[in-house]
């Protein structure tokens, strides 16, 4: 035998679709004489097999590829193409078992014989329960592929092969969509708390969502995707309170609104159930997270497609979550002796260099942050010629009630002042670092600038004079 046959029981797909390089067909014994013969008569030999156990298997797809190709790369394929059609289904229904997805994988064992394998392990599995225990309990499902319902061109993105998605992104996006289909996993016991793991593990795998602050890079996140809906942003927090008790082993109370714990109760351990005062928890929160996943990974597919070059902070993160670190980053190196390595100087460069200007800073932190960094500065040039001019520019903006029209004035000046201090002595700088540094100063100063322009009565001749940072510090590469 010189062909491998991969058969999906419980889905059949229309029309015919390549998925990840994989031609998926549905099965009509009618219509197969374009067909390897070998394919047919495998296919058919398996029909009878089950036949011969009562079993029926006549809406199905199925898959075929030479078994001279390397095995492991066929199987993580058909993952990949099991995990997509539960991504592809779940846009009809939520209700539905991650084994609708189940693929079969029949290998030659001889000349002419094949053995049978569940999503790729397991070779001999046609006298496991696991496996024929399936067939009574799930109904093979129809999937039109080209439905109107789906936004098709997001979908296409992620099915054409692997040159479309960027490779910082291509493993993050199968991680994220394996975590997604496990939440429709449904015949272990499991309830909901399960459920919200893997939804938030899926998230966090799209967004590559730090591990300190998972749930302000979130808010951030949707936020800036979908417009800050006060009721989005009240599910992002209680999603993440909710994932946060989980994980950290307390009891929660999984509840529909508007239902009675009685009726919430079939079907769930008793002891889910116990009372915990008022710490009750929605199954809404599994409700929202699916679709807004899909929408995540539609406009991702879409930016991906108008930008080669493409990075999920650059594109989503809001300038709260950047102003955040820096403000922290400049505090924790106020109590040090200023900018030291270049440690120090990537922590607070890097969040910098990703400032989009997206109106999200507030007069009051573009005042905060720039006098931690003018602090900093006067740390870092403790005992250097400048340090003087520094502290003059720090008494400057030490004044507690600062107008938006006069503190965008001092940022202006204080920007000029740090390019000309940096002209100035260049050549007697301590260090490239004390160098890189001023740059870097003088970039937040024309970010802050530009912000608080904004608010300010326009002018042509005051928006003429505009500019954006420069970035001419870039985060180096290594």
């Amino acid at each position: 035998m010189k062909n491998c046959v991969c058969i999906f029981p419980f889905i059949e797909v229309t029309p015919a679709k390549s998925i990840w390089g994989i031609l998926l067909q549905p099965w009509d014994s009618s219509r197969v004489a374009d067909l390897d013969d070998e394919v047919i008569s495998i296919i058919k030999s398996f029909q009878a097999q089950l036949q011969a156990m009562g079993i029926s298997l006549e809406k199905f797809s199925f898959a075929f590829f030479s078994n001279k190709k390397p095995m492991d790369d066929q199987v993580d394929s058909m993952m990949k193409v099991a995990d997509f059609l539960r991504f592809r289904l779940s846009y009809e229904t939520d209700d539905f078992d991650y084994d609708q997805a189940m693929f079969l994988l029949l290998s030659p064992k001889t000349e002419d014989s094949f053995t049978v394998s569940v999503n790729g392990s397991n070779p001999t599995i046609l006298d496991s329960k696991s496996f024929i225990a399936r067939f009574p309990a799930l109904q093979s499902r129809s999937l039109d592929l080209t439905s109107a319902q789906v936004p098709a061109l997001g979908l296409a993105q992620f099915v054409g092969g692997s040159g479309i998605l960027e490779a910082a992104n291509y493993d993050r996006f199968w991680r994220a969509l394996d975590w997604y289909s496990k939440s429709f996993v449904r015949d272990l016991g499991l309830d909901k708390r399960y459920e919200i793991i893997c939804l938030a593990i899926a998230f966090e795998a799209l967004l590559d969502l730090p591990e300190e602050s998972i749930g302000a890079a979130f808010k951030s996140f949707v936020g800036n995707l979908f417009g800050g809906s006060p009721n989005l942003i009240s599910w992002v927090k209680g999603f993440y309170a909710l994932r946060s008790k989980i994980v950290h082993g307390e009891m929660v109370i999984l509840r529909r609104r508007g239902t009675s714990s009685k009726k919430q109760r079939e079907g769930l351990p008793s002891t889910y159930f116990t009372p915990v005062g008022t710490n009750q928890e929605f199954v809404e929160s599994v409700d929202i997270a699916r679709p807004v996943f899909r929408d995540i990974v539609e406009s991702i597919s879409l930016i991906q497609k108008k930008k080669k070059q493409y990075d999920y902070e650059d594109v989503f993160f809001t300038d709260e979550l950047r102003l955040n670190e820096i403000e922290s980053t400049l505090a924790r190196l106020g109590t040090k002796a200023g900018v030291k390595d270049l440690d120090d100087l990537l922590q607070f460069a890097v969040p910098l260099e990703y400032l989009r200007g997206d109106d999200t800073a507030t007069n009051h932190q573009i005042k905060r942050i720039s006098e931690r960094l003018i602090a900093v500065l006067v740390n870092t040039f403790r005992a250097t010629e400048v340090e003087a001019r520094l502290q003059q520019i720090a008494e400057s903006l030490s004044e507690k009630k600062i107008k938006t029209g006069d503190l965008w004035q001092l940022c202006d000046t204080t920007k000029e002042k740090l390019t000309q201090l940096k002209s100035e002595y260049s050549a007697r700088l301590p260090s490239e670092l004390h160098a890189d540094l001023l740059d870097l100063s003088v970039d937040w100063f024309a970010y802050a600038r530009t912000e608080l322009h904004k608010r300010t009565t326009s002018s042509s001749a005051a928006s003429s004079s505009m500019e954006k940072p420069t970035n001419q510090w870039k985060t180096p590469s290594f």
